[in-house]
C-alpha cells in the first residue's frame, strides 16, 4: 500500500510504456489518481459551471477554462453541458439529485412488522437472533431496530423499590397536592424547612466520571484497583431552606438514631429557627419535612409537633427522588469528598462543615425550583420513578380566574360533557370506558382546532 500511495505523485506521462502495460502497480496508480481527486473536484466543477452562469460566460469557454484549471480530472463535455444548462435554467444545488436505487427485500413493512413483534415479545433478543429467524442480513436487521422502529438497547437502572400500582398512585397525589398548594401559595417552599441524615465516610470510593482522564493516542488506558468504603464513618443530620444550612448535627459515638434521639434533634432545630430565622419563628408559619423513616414518624415525635403547631409536608414513601436531601444536598455534599481519605472522625466532621459552607445560595434556590418541576415529572410518569428518562415539558403561567384562557375549560370538558349528556351509567367503571372511548375517536383536527383557537384569544 505503501508503494501504491508514493506512486500516486509520479506524473502518468513519466513512466515507461512498458512498466505500464506489465506493472500492475501503476495501473492501480492510475485509477486510484482519479479516484482521490475525483470526489470533491466534481462538486469545485460545477461551482465554477454555475459561476460561468451567472458571469454569462459561453458553455464552450467554460469548458475550455475548466480543462486549464482541471488538467488532471476535468469534466468532459457530457457532464459540463448539461449542467451549464441547468444552471441557465434556475438550479441552484450542485449536489445530485437522490436516486431510488435498487428497491430493497429485507426492509419492508412486513419485515419490519415481524421484527416489531418479535423485540415485544422478547425485551432481551439479540439482532442476530432476529437476522438469522427472518433470514435476512445483520445489517438490514439493525437497520430495522435503529431506523424504522427507533429502537436502542439499554440496561435496566437499579431503583429503591418496584413500585406497585397503590404506591405510584400516592406518589402522584401527593404531587398534585404539592403543585396545588403552591399554585394557591407561591411561597409556600420558601417556608419549608427539609432535612435527613446521611453517612459521611473516611474515605468513599470515587466515581467513574470522577476516575476518568486524557490520554494521549499513544498512551495506555489508565488503570485504577477495586476499593470500597472505609468502616469509619460519623452520621450527619442537615436541615436546610431555600436561604441555606439552617441547623446540622453529629450523631455522638455510641447512639442510634431513635425517636429519643430525633426528639432531641426536633428541639435543636427549632431552637435553631429560632435564632436564625426569627420572621418565620414570630409568624409560625414555617413547615418541616422530612422522610418516613421509623424514628421521623414515631408517635413521641409525631405528639411533639402537634403540641407544638409544626405543618408537616407529605413525602410519599421509598421516593429518595422527591426529597431535596436525597437529589440534591448530600450528593453535593459527598462528590468533592470522594476520592479523599481522612483519618479521624474529627477530620470528616471538619470536611463536611466546609463543603456544606461551600453550597451557595443560588444552588439552594435552584434546588427548590427543581422540586417543583420532579413534581411534574412525577405526574407525566404515572408516579413511577424519572429519573435518567428523558422527560421534556414547559410549565406555562395561567392567570388566576380565568377559564376563558384555559383550552381544557372552553374546548375538552364542554366537548366531553356533550357526549355524555343523556346517557345513564351503573358505575365508574363504565363512565371511565366511555370517557377513554371518546378521547380516542376524537380527530386530531379538532385538537388542531382547539390550538387554533387559543391562539386567536
Amino acid at each position: 500500500m505503501d508503494q501504491i500511495v508514493w506512486n500516486l505523485v509520479i506524473p502518468r506521462r513519466s513512466i515507461p510504456r512498458n512498466l505500464i502495460s506489465s506493472a500492475p502497480v501503476f495501473r492501480i496508480s492510475g485509477v486510484l489518481d482519479r479516484l482521490r481527486f475525483l470526489p470533491y473536484k466534481k462538486m469545485d466543477q460545477r461551482t465554477c459551471i454555475k459561476f460561468c452562469v451567472k458571469n454569462e460566460i459561453k458553455c464552450a469557454d467554460a469548458f475550455r477554462m475548466l480543462t486549464v484549471a482541471y488538467g488532471e480530472a476535468p469534466l468532459d463535455r457530457s457532464n459540463v453541458y448539461p449542467w451549464y444548462k441547468m444552471f441557465s435554467e434556475g438550479r441552484e444545488d450542485v449536489n445530485d439529485e437522490e436516486r431510488a436505487g435498487r428497491p430493497s427485500t429485507s426492509t419492508t413493512d412486513e419485515k419490519i412488522n415481524e421484527v416489531e413483534k418479535m423485540i415485544l415479545a422478547n425485551r432481551r433478543i439479540t439482532v442476530r437472533e432476529v437476522a438469522e429467524d427472518l433470514n435476512i442480513s445483520i445489517g438490514s436487521c439493525h437497520s430495522i431496530f435503529i431506523n424504522d422502529l427507533g429502537t436502542r438497547r439499554v440496561a435496566a437502572k437499579f431503583v429503591p423499590k418496584l413500585l406497585n400500582c397503590d404506591q405510584k398512585q400516592h406518589r402522584m397525589n401527593i404531587a398534585n397536592e404539592m403543585l396545588d398548594s403552591v399554585r394557591d401559595d407561591p411561597n409556600l417552599l420558601q417556608r419549608v424547612k427539609t432535612g435527613d441524615e446521611a453517612c459521611v465516610y473516611g474515605y468513599d470510593v470515587e466515581t467513574k466520571a470522577q476516575s476518568s482522564q486524557w490520554k494521549l493516542p499513544h498512551e495506555p488506558r489508565p488503570k485504577k484497583a477495586r476499593q470500597v468504603r472505609s468502616n469509619v464513618k460519623v452520621l450527619l443530620t442537615v436541615f436546610f431552606d431555600c436561604r441555606g444550612v439552617v441547623h446540622h448535627e453529629f450523631l455522638p459515638q455510641g447512639i442510634t438514631v431513635n425517636k429519643e434521639y430525633y426528639l432531641q434533634v426536633m428541639c435543636n432545630l427549632r431552637e435553631t429557627i429560632r435564632q436564625k430565622r426569627p420572621d418565620l419563628w414570630k409568624n409560625k408559619n414555617w413547615l418541616l419535612h422530612h422522610d418516613n423513616a421509623p424514628a421521623h414518624t414515631s408517635l413521641l415525635v409525631r405528639d411533639f409537633l402537634a403540641k407544638n403547631n409544626t405543618l408537616m409536608m407529605p413525602q410519599p414513601p421509598y421516593s429518595p427522588d422527591l426529597a431535596p436531601c436525597d437529589f440534591f444536598l448530600f450528593p453535593k455534599l459527598k462528590r468533592p469528598m470522594k476520592g479523599r481519605r481522612y483519618a479521624t472522625l474529627d477530620e470528616i466532621k471538619t470536611a463536611s462543615k466546609e463543603e456544606l459552607k461551600k453550597i451557595f445560595l443560588n444552588d439552594f434556590l435552584k434546588c427548590f425550583e427543581d422540586w417543583k418541576t420532579r413534581w411534574h415529572k412525577c405526574i407525566i410518569s404515572h408516579g413511577d420513578y424519572f429519573e435518567g428518562e428523558k422527560i421534556g415539558f414547559e410549565v406555562l403561567e395561567h392567570p388566576a380566574y380565568s377559564p376563558d384562557l384555559a383550552p381544557s375549560d372552553y374546548f375538552l370538558f364542554g366537548l366531553l360533557k356533550k357526549e355524555l349528556k343523556g346517557k345513564r351509567f351503573d358505575s365508574d367503571e363504565d363512565v371511565q370506558k366511555v370517557v377513554q372511548d371518546i378521547f380516542h375517536t376524537l380527530p386530531k383536527r379538532v385538537f388542531t382546532s382547539c390550538q387554533n383557537d387559543g391562539d386567536d384569544v
